[in-house]
């Protein structure tokens, strides 16, 4: 939850840059290495703690920036799909989620 400014409603275009800039560096490294291994990234604005949950199990809370908190959930993400799905084309170079045999985009129509 972002809870250091900048927030949300706050972004800059530049904030905007930066947080897409991320994005693509993290997802490009899982798609193109076949390992699923990326680059780590330093949030050094986030704040976390272990909650219980009545009876069993326990929830993470984790509060910093907008920016920070954005790629903790893309790890989360990236975390509960299998990373060999993510993949980048081999003709276009656009990344995209692989469903069965998939080896191309669906913007290129190959046969």
């Amino acid at each position: 939850m972002p809870l250091e400014p900048p927030f949300p409603k706050e972004f800059t275009k530049e904030n905007f840059e930066v947080l897409q800039k991320d994005v693509h560096e993290i997802i490009d490294s899982v798609a193109k290495d076949k390992k699923g291994k990326f680059k780590p990234k330093k949030l050094s604005s986030l704040r976390y703690s272990i909650l219980p949950l009545f009876g069993e199990g326990a929830v993470l809370n984790a509060t910093g920036t907008a920016h920070d908190t954005f790629i903790l959930k893309l790890f989360f993400l990236l975390f509960t799909q299998p990373l060999a799905k993510v993949r980048s084309c081999p003709l276009c170079g656009t990344i995209f989620y692989r469903s069965g045999k998939q080896k191309y985009c669906s913007l290129i129509n190959v046969k």
